[in-house]
C-alpha cells in the first residue's frame, strides 16, 4: 500500500468507511492498441468492490489529503484478492467485447489488400501477356522486369497478410500501478 487518503464526501453520495482502491493499468493489443486505467474500490468492511466510488475515484483522489488510520493487514490482503478477481472479470469483459470487433476490422482490411493485390497482379499480366506479342530484345528485357515487380508484388502481399492475420488476436493484461487506503469522512 503506498498511501492513506481521507476523502471528504461533501454531497453525502458514498457509504463513510475506509475502502481499499487500486489503481489498475489495462493494457490492450489488438488490431489498435490502448491502455486504460482502471480504478477498483473495495470495502474493508463487507469486502466488496464498490462499483460508485470505483468509477469516480480519479477524479476523487484530486481533493484527497494525508489520512493516519490504521488498517489490518488481513483486511487489505482479503480486499486485495476482491480487487483482483474484479479486474480479472473486467479484463475478461474486454477480452470478449473486442474479439468480435477486431476480427471484423482485420477482415475488412485483409478483404482490401487482397482486392488490391488481384487488381495490380491482374495488370502486371496483362501487360507482360501484351509484351510476349511483339518480343524484341527490349521487351524481353521489360518482360523480366515486370515478372520481378510480380515477384515483389506478391512476397510484399504474403507478408502483409501474415502481417494483419497476428492482428486477429487479442492480448488484454493488467497490471497494478498505484494503490492505497481511501477513507471516506
Amino acid at each position: 500500500i503506498l498511501t492513506s487518503l481521507i476523502y471528504k464526501d461533501i454531497t453525502q453520495s458514498s457509504k463513510k468507511g475506509d475502502y481499499l482502491f487500486l489503481i489498475y493499468l489495462l493494457e490492450i493489443k489488438a488490431f489498435t492498441k490502448s491502455l486504460t486505467f482502471v480504478p477498483v474500490v473495495v470495502s474493508l468492511d463487507d469486502f466488496k468492490v464498490e462499483e460508485a466510488l470505483s468509477d469516480r475515484l480519479l477524479g476523487i483522489l484530486k481533493t484527497c489529503s494525508e489520512y493516519n488510520g490504521q488498517t489490518s493487514e488481513e483486511s487489505i490482503n482479503k480486499s486485495e484478492s476482491v480487487a483482483l478477481e474484479y479486474m480479472i472479470s473486467k479484463k475478461r469483459e474486454k477480452e470478449s467485447e473486442l474479439k468480435e470487433t477486431n476480427e471484423s476490422l482485420v477482415n475488412d482490411r485483409l478483404a482490401s489488400l487482397t482486392q488490391t493485390f488481384e487488381t495490380r497482379k491482374r495488370r502486371l499480366m496483362d501487360t507482360i501477356e501484351r509484351m510476349k506479342e511483339n518480343i524484341s530484345d527490349k521487351t524481353k528485357k521489360i518482360i523480366v522486369m515486370k515478372q520481378s515487380e510480380l515477384v515483389n508484388l506478391e512476397r510484399h502481399y504474403n507478408l502483409k497478410k501474415a502481417e494483419l492475420e497476428t492482428e486477429k488476436k487479442i492480448l488484454v493484461g493488467h497490471e497494478l500501478i498505484a494503490g492505497g487506503i481511501l477513507h471516506v469522512d
